[in-house]
């Protein structure tokens, strides 16, 4: 994952494209595209979670890994 000064994120994924972890947003599972969208001004948290832990927590959804992204909230 990348941060940079410009108002974008880019998130890299491993050589084998098939083996993408799942993206969660405040609770909601999300694409890989929604998640480079976002500005990296408006994140608060970004966990990531991989192994048996993920796929303790999302099941066989997150045997690749699980990016778990909060927002900040609006004012």
């Amino acid at each position: 994952m990348i941060l940079s000064d410009k108002s974008s994120l880019s998130i890299s994924l491993p050589i084998d494209h098939n083996i993408n972890p799942l993206y969660i947003i405040n609770g909601v599972i999300i694409q890989k595209y929604e998640a480079d969208q976002l500005s990296p001004y408006g994140i608060k948290r970004i966990n990531v979670i991989k192994g048996d832990a993920a796929k303790k927590k999302y099941g066989d959804r997150g045997m690749n890994g699980v990016v778990e992204i909060t927002l900040k909230k609006k004012e």
